[in-house]
């Protein structure tokens, strides 16, 4: 029998580790921690992944109950004159071992919420290199750990520049729906926690929504299943509950207009003016009603999402609009 042993690459023993580690945490069986011990004393690199994916969860108590399970085995002391300098630099490596686990540590595992009041966007660069921005009144929350990058709109709308990291998928999570990038850019705006309209602006995103299945043994229950839609640059989808709509494709002169947020302005192009009005609430701690002969007109035109009196001039210059203002509301109406 040859004594030879094969080494495990470097990438698939932290993988391994991380699984035992998993394990560790939830309880292992007899015949688990029979099968940890003997992957642990297969190869010496096993024991070295499992502390420093260990180290990487940042958990003393996981650290010290590895420690019990296998304990360093120790030489006879032998004390000879190299024995301080020997010791020092086994401190030294250590200490570096540390800093450079603290370093990982810091730079994959994050948490974090972040929110804009009404009126307000702000761009915010993640550890891992990704990029948000968050438009007006949202809130959104950050949980990175090893394995995965998740991120949770509650409210609003939020643009993502994803970091490429291959073997950790950028999750969003926004209402019912998931949406999963590897390296990319995209837009999410969650009206409520029932519609979402997603627009990717680069590369590939897949998007599982919920939809609504019937039970052939009896058409008056249902079942949610979900539904995956996979969207490339210049498409956009919109979800509503237990329905996504089919994938339309949208020209880059659109996609600037859709993401003119981030330079502060509103820009419509022949929107009714019951939704451009709508579109202008977002931004603004003022409501709008208005006459029911004038909710179809179109306007065109790009405003700043702060500049509300320049919005109304230009439809009182252009359909003779008149706005009456009521504290915190305002009406239009024709004269």
């Amino acid at each position: 029998m040859s004594k030879v042993s094969q080494l495990t690459p470097t990438e698939d023993c932290l993988d391994q580790a991380s699984e035992w580690l998993a394990k560790v945490d939830r309880g292992l069986s007899d015949e688990e921690q029979q099968a940890m011990h003997q992957w642990v004393h297969a190869n010496p690199n096993h024991r070295r992944s499992l502390f420093e994916m260990a180290a990487l969860w940042d958990s003393m108590s996981m650290l010290s109950e590895l420690s019990a399970m296998f304990p360093l085995e120790e030489a006879p002391a032998k004390r000879t004159a190299l024995a301080f300098p020997v010791a020092a630099a086994a401190c030294l490596a250590a200490l570096a071992i540390g800093l450079s686990l603290l370093w990982v540590n810091n730079n994959l595992l994050q948490q974090a919420t972040f929110t804009t009041a009404i009126g307000e966007h702000s761009q915010y660069k993640l550890n891992d290199g990704s990029t948000i921005h968050l438009n007006t009144n949202s809130r959104l929350r950050i949980d990175f750990d090893l394995g995965e990058r998740r991120v949770y709109l509650e409210q609003g709308e939020a643009h993502f520049t994803v970091a490429h990291d291959k073997r950790r998928p950028f999750i969003v999570e926004a209402g019912d729906n998931t949406i999963t990038a590897i390296g990319t850019a995209f837009n999410i705006q969650l009206s409520n926690q029932k519609e979402m309209e997603l627009l990717v602006t680069e590369g590939k995103v897949s998007l599982q929504g919920p939809q609504t299945a019937r039970l052939a043994s009896d058409s008056r229950n249902t079942l949610p299943t979900p539904v995956t839609t996979y969207l490339s640059a210049g498409q956009k989808v919109a979800s509503s509950e237990q329905k996504i709509s089919s994938v339309t494709p949208i020209e880059s002169e659109t996609i600037d207009g859709e993401l003119a947020w981030q330079r502060g302005f509103i820009v419509f192009d022949g929107a009714p003016l019951r939704q451009a009005m709508s579109e202008v609430e977002r931004y603004s701690e003022l409501s709008f009603t208005m006459d029911d002969d004038i909710q179809a007109l179109q306007i065109a035109g790009f405003f700043k999402t702060n500049d509300t009196d320049k919005l109304l001039n230009a439809l009182e210059e252009s359909f003779g609009i008149v706005a009456e203002r009521r504290e915190q509301s305002i009406h239009l109406r024709q004269p």
